[in-house]
């Protein structure tokens, strides 16, 4: 019997690690410190269309500081794949038309790095966000677009105080009314107006930082819903793994459909399927712990 073709919900494609940030959630800049060309990036995105219909311009880094940003963008309504973007917000502004370009489906903007800049440069940020937001409410009404804090699960007076500076200046800056829901605890998402939401999200650990326990039993959607392409290339099973430290191949080098179907792809994937975590980057991840019921029911 013929093994049926891979298909994946996304693939994360990191066009770039650089970032211009240095965000307390996030390790900044990456290793890579590189910019994908738009040759390789057309040619990982002509043979992603083969597994999937959508991709994340992102594992590391800020897309936008990408030079041929726009050109990607086409790259990719060329191969009909529509575009996640996740951004820090601070240069939607720069960004100019391309934002407003068709293949983008969704845009998810990370409000807490704001939250993390000096004043003068907060307020600049909110103006902008305004800006962009209500261009993109006239021009593009069928975009989503996600305000995120990386809130939902932290408790105490340093969390509210968070999301209410956040709220406020989305009220101030942007002209929004924020229903009560919005500003209440124990929610995940909650739409403002339109497709526009606003967004809680859990703080996690980057797997190459976990120092807790190891366990051999788990689960985890890498190479089941999602792999990612490193800026310089290099595959890998999971999108939180920025180092590269569970390199499958090189797209660069030889075609994803191979990548996938190699030894430890496979060993990785089937490992999952069973509630077995094979790699020891996977024992010690603690992101992978959301998974657990998953886990116990395989």
């Amino acid at each position: 019997m013929s093994t049926p073709p891979l298909r994946f919900n996304r693939v994360y494609i990191e066009i770039t690690d650089r970032c211009p940030l240095a965000c307390s959630f996030c390790p900044g800049t990456g290793p890579r410190n590189a910019l994908m060309s738009p040759a390789l990036f057309a040619r990982i995105a002509a043979q992603c269309a083969a597994f999937t219909d959508q991709v994340c311009l992102h594992v590391l880094g800020e897309p936008l500081v990408h030079p041929q940003f726009a050109e990607l963008l086409d790259i990719c309504a060329h191969n009909g794949l529509r575009v996640v973007l996740t951004t820090n917000g601070a240069l939607l502004d720069a960004a100019g038309d391309a934002l407003g370009h068709p293949a983008l489906r969704q845009i998810n903007i990370s409000m807490q790095a704001a939250l993390e800049l000096p004043q003068d440069r907060q307020a600049a940020y909110w103006p902008a966000l305004s800006r962009y937001l209500l261009r993109a409410e006239a021009e593009r009404p069928d975009l989503y677009i996600n305000l995120r804090l990386w809130t939902q699960r932290t408790r105490g007076d340093a969390a509210n105080d968070v999301e209410q500076r956040a709220l406020t200046a989305l009220h101030t800056h942007a002209d929004l009314e924020i229903p009560p829901t919005a500003a209440a605890q124990g929610f995940r998402s909650r739409r403002l107006r339109g497709r526009l939401y606003f967004h809680r999200d859990t703080q996690f650990t980057w797997p190459a930082d976990a120092c807790g326990p190891a366990r051999t039993r788990g689960f985890c959607h890498a190479l089941s819903t999602h792999f990612a392409v490193l800026s310089d290339g290099t595959v890998v099973p999971c999108c939180l793994d920025h180092l590269g430290l569970l390199p499958l191949g090189n797209a660069a080098q030889m075609p994803l459909a191979e990548i996938l179907q190699g030894p430890r792809a496979v060993q990785m994937r089937q490992g999952f399927s069973r509630g077995a975590l094979v790699e020891s980057l996977c024992q010690r991840c603690t992101y992978a712990h959301r998974f657990r019921q998953r886990a116990v029911g395989t």
